[in-house]
């Protein structure tokens, strides 16, 4: 009897063992395979955030990339009885400077048109910029509008957010006639909400050497040597706040009491501004044994491009010293 009682409670016990043991190991497996459920949920959630991080990363580089890139679309700028005028493209720092691609069609059926640049500016602020195009009566041709903006470039204007330009149309085979077109356009790569105007901040070395109602006037360094030219350089930045189109020359210039002629005449539109150099030739200076500029006296006029006859806005002496 006591074997048979034995007997039972050994195979009671197993079985209680066996039990215990299944109860844990299902305990054990399904809590590994919660931790491996939540492991893989924690994986995937970082993967996609990891993508939608790289995603945003490519938009932002490709909008910047945008933001940064020169380009405007195909316009038409001018279209009249005369011609047509469209802008197909634009290039910077092409050879000569940044360049403006343009269609041109002249739409006379008996007269060649001369299609030229009068002004230009970038941002508010004048340069040199060039076409010469001749397009025979009904015909039409592709050329370029060159923007010399190696001009500017020490101005660190930014990017150019509005090029306007003036340009003219005339008869190519009669010089005394009036243009039949004189339009001034904008072209805003960055659209026209993003335009802006430079204002050039004032340096502690600057001297202001007219500042009135009608414009106003900087010297903001030298330049002993012009490498390329040879020449000695007083650098001037100009505004013109009138709206007018401004000449400004310098008339009876000594240097060192010596009378040297510089480089200097500059026209400027209305409501613009402009850097501008007064240049004297090295080898001039050095005919009149001027080995360091120590005086530059001048008298300044500034007065209205398009009436000779109309009252000077300003007129002044001026005595610059280099050396101290």
């Amino acid at each position: 009897m006591k074997k048979i009682l034995a007997l039972i409670l050994s195979i009671v016990t197993v079985f209680s063992f066996a039990a215990c043991g299944d109860t844990n190991d299902g305990d054990i497996a399904d809590t590994s395979a919660a931790e491996n459920i939540d492991t893989s949920a924690d994986a995937a959630d970082t993967v996609a955030d990891t993508t939608a991080m790289e995603d945003v990363a490519e938009t932002t580089a490709a909008q910047t990339d945008a933001k940064d890139t020169l380009a405007i679309d195909e316009t038409v700028v001018i279209d009249n009885e005369y011609c047509t005028v469209t802008l197909t493209g634009i290039e910077e720092d092409d050879f000569w400077g940044t360049s403006i691609k343009v269609k041109l069609e002249n739409k006379s059926a008996d007269k060649n048109y001369s299609f030229n640049v009068n002004d230009a500016t970038i941002n508010g602020v004048y340069l040199s910029a060039s076409l010469y195009a001749d397009v025979k009566a009904g015909k039409k041709a592709n050329d370029e509008i060159t923007l010399y903006v190696e001009d500017i470039e020490e101005l660190d204007i930014g990017q150019y957010t509005d090029i306007a330009i003036t340009l003219s149309v005339s008869d190519a085979d009669d010089w005394m006639a009036d243009p039949v077109v004189n339009e001034t356009f904008h072209v805003y790569p960055y659209g026209e909400e993003n335009a802006s105007v430079f204002a050039r901040e004032a340096q502690p070395t600057d001297l202001v050497l007219i500042d009135n109602e009608y414009v106003t006037l900087t010297l903001t360094g030298y330049e002993e040597e012009d490498e390329i030219w040879q020449t000695y350089d007083a650098k001037l930045f100009i505004v013109n706040k009138t709206d007018k189109n401004l000449s400004i020359d310098a008339n009876d210039v000594y240097v060192n009491d010596y009378s040297i002629d510089p480089f200097f005449y500059y026209y400027i539109p209305a409501g613009v501004c402009a850097v501008a150099e007064m240049s004297f030739d090295k080898e001039e200076l050095e005919s009149n044994d001027i080995a360091a500029v120590e005086t530059i006296e001048f008298e300044l006029e500034i007065s209205d491009y398009d009436d000779w006859t109309a009252d000077s806005y300003a007129t002044e002496d001026i005595v610059l010293t280099p050396t101290k």
